[in-house]
């Protein structure tokens, strides 16, 4: 969770998101980070994995590796087909 339990206000996307994911998560949606292009595991098989566009996004600081389960954020795109 993003911000602290004991706060008001806190939303339903801050709730759902991990540290180190690219954006907040985003309620309702169905798919998970690790369907994701920028879903970057070490290994295959990996239950965690940092993801790519936070990389990209903090230039230089690596973000926390977090779930394959999370839910996606804004920047979601579907992992390309097997070749």
């Amino acid at each position: 969770m993003i911000g602290d339990k004991n706060l008001t206000g806190v939303s339903n996307a801050q709730m759902l998101t991990f540290p180190g994911q690219a954006h907040f998560a985003i309620p309702g949606a169905t798919a998970h980070c690790g369907d994701c292009w920028f879903w970057s595991p070490q290994r295959k098989g990996d239950k965690k994995a940092v993801c790519g566009k936070a990389v990209s996004m903090q230039k230089g600081i690596r973000p926390r590796a977090f779930p394959a389960y999370a839910t996606i954020c804004q920047y979601f795109t579907k992992t390309a087909p097997d070749a």
